[in-house]
């Protein structure tokens, strides 16, 4: 089953991250390190952090699971 949600990339050394939310999550992340590994990611200032401090510095972390596509966009459309 896939899993929706809603996730984060984090640059371990310089502490800059990414949010991103998809409704695969495991393949999307392990995409986003693919690109980095090959030096193709479409990000440039990921891309750019990864050229500098290695991608094994970067990892991920979910830190929220919905159940369905909508739920997804609307935690990531809060306005504070």
């Amino acid at each position: 089953m896939k899993k929706c949600g809603v996730y984060l990339l984090v640059n371990a050394i310089s502490n800059k991250n990414y949010v991103g939310s998809s409704t695969r999550l495991s393949q999307r992340i392990s995409e986003h390190l693919s690109l980095l590994k090959k030096g193709k990611h479409y990000n440039f200032l990921i891309h750019k952090d990864a050229n500098l401090y290695g991608v094994k510095n970067f990892f991920s972390y979910t830190f929220v699971y919905v159940s369905y596509k909508n739920e997804v966009y609307n935690f990531i459309n809060i306005k504070y």
